[in-house]
């Protein structure tokens, strides 16, 4: 499941929303941060919900929930039905506004006309191997002809047997990396792209030394960073990042925010830019010690040397 997920600020604007219950609106936000897996799609189960989104909440009670949830339907934000022996839920505009870079497959079957969104890396496969993509180029959700039907306060049984040939992906966080390159949807109609090992390891290889360098130079890669880091290396050269770990290294500054910052100055200033010794008509002036920091990126180096200055004390803060 990924690890962040979108909230528009919109939402707290929105006529529906803004006149709901205060619970009924924490609880939409908690479905889709803490419940929902990466199609949108959870159990309809109030105790599980309770768990996850109202953990210190005692006043709360699955008959609350219950009543939020079938509101909820009522308006067409949900859709609340049974397929493969559960009670699941889809959240209707899901793929509204949700653009991950990586979207797992559901343990469970979607509700009838709806279109799941699928890139992952294939069960058993690591670093290099197959990926798997299924209407990654389309845009998912309800299709136009069935939208109006299914979501219309819908109560009977739907089903999609086709969901179960999806490939289920592994959650070593490994397997995570970026794959580039367009994706061409064949001809069949099923929407399927499979990305070969020879198509993609040469993206692999270089995914795996920027994080082998993050991992070098800075520290674990936890699984917020590596989102962030896979997200840097669409936008950005790999030597681009790898230098700028190892210049946030250098600096003593062993965080991925100071990198990136970086990588930002760079984007602006142009590659490896000595910011500092500009004049202000923008014209380069020899310095003696060679620098790639802005004001701010300097503020940041500054500030991690006093923290370092009064944890462990020593006149340079090392």
């Amino acid at each position: 499941m990924a690890n962040r997920r979108m909230i528009y600020q919109d939402l707290f604007e929105d006529d529906y929303f803004g006149m709901a219950d205060p619970l009924l609106r924490l609880m939409w936000i908690g479905l889709i941060t803490a419940v929902a897996d990466d199609q949108g799609r959870m159990l309809d189960n109030s105790s599980l919900i309770k768990s996850k989104v109202f953990i210190y909440d005692r006043e709360i009670t699955e008959q609350m929930i219950d009543s939020w949830l079938n509101t909820l339907h009522k308006d067409n934000k949900i859709v609340r039905y049974e397929a493969g022996g559960h009670r699941l839920i889809q959240i209707v505009k899901w793929w509204d506004y949700q653009t991950p870079a990586w979207a797992s497959s559901s343990r469970y079957e979607p509700p009838t006309g709806w279109t799941d969104r699928v890139r992952c890396h294939i069960s058993g496969s690591k670093q290099g191997g197959r990926v798997e993509t299924i209407n990654w180029e389309n845009k998912g959700g309800f299709t136009k002809d069935t939208k109006d039907n299914t979501t219309d306060g819908a109560t009977e049984v739907l089903h999609n047997k086709l969901h179960n040939e999806l490939p289920k992906p592994i959650n070593d966080v490994n397997d995570d990396v970026n794959v580039n390159g367009d994706i061409n949807v064949n001809g069949d109609g099923d929407g399927k792209t499979v990305t070969t090992v020879s198509e993609t390891q040469n993206s692999n290889s270089e995914v795996a030394e920027v994080f082998k360098a993050y991992e070098s130079e800075i520290g674990i890669l936890t699984s917020f960073v590596r989102e962030e880091v896979l997200d840097a290396i669409e936008r950005y050269p790999r030597d681009w990042i790898i230098e700028a770990i190892k210049e946030a290294a250098k600096n003593n500054v062993r965080k991925w925010s100071y990198a990136r910052a970086i990588l930002e100055s760079w984007k602006v200033n142009g590659y490896k830019t000595d910011i500092r010794s500009r004049t202000q008509n923008g014209k380069s002036k020899q310095s003696g010690s060679k620098s790639y920091l802005s004001p701010e990126l300097q503020k940041m180096m500054d500030d991690e040397k006093e923290k370092r200055k009064k944890l462990y004390g020593g006149v340079n803060g090392k």
